[in-house]
């Protein structure tokens, strides 16, 4: 799974964040780009073949420096539409077919 944020839907040129998992409201994720709170921002989310893209809004933000430099987080919140429904059931849809998979290996294992 990879995560771009973009400032725009319209944009190509996009900030590759390291992401934690969604959830059915949001995320985070961390980035040499800072987003200022109350900034909307466009999320895709690419899962093998699927991709689905949404608003969000920057609800947090904070920085934290790592091997000597200095890295963004922010918390988006999903913005409700059309579009995050689909996108939540891709997801969820994405999450349950990985689980799956590793109870499959460890059930293959045993």
């Amino acid at each position: 799974m990879s995560v771009n944020v973009l400032p725009d839907r319209r944009t190509t040129n996009t900030t590759t964040p390291a992401a934690t998992p969604p959830s059915r409201r949001g995320l985070s994720f961390q980035s040499h780009q800072a987003f200022p709170i109350e900034t909307t921002l466009w999320i895709r989310i690419r899962m093998g073949a699927k991709t689905c893209q949404f608003k969000g809004i920057v609800r947090r933000a904070g920085t934290q420096m790592l091997s000597g430099r200095r890295s963004y987080i922010s918390g988006i919140q999903f913005v409700r539409s059309h579009q995050t429904t689909h996108a939540q059931a891709i997801v969820a849809g994405y999450f349950d077919t990985c689980r799956r998979r590793m109870i499959d290996r460890k059930v293959a294992s045993a």
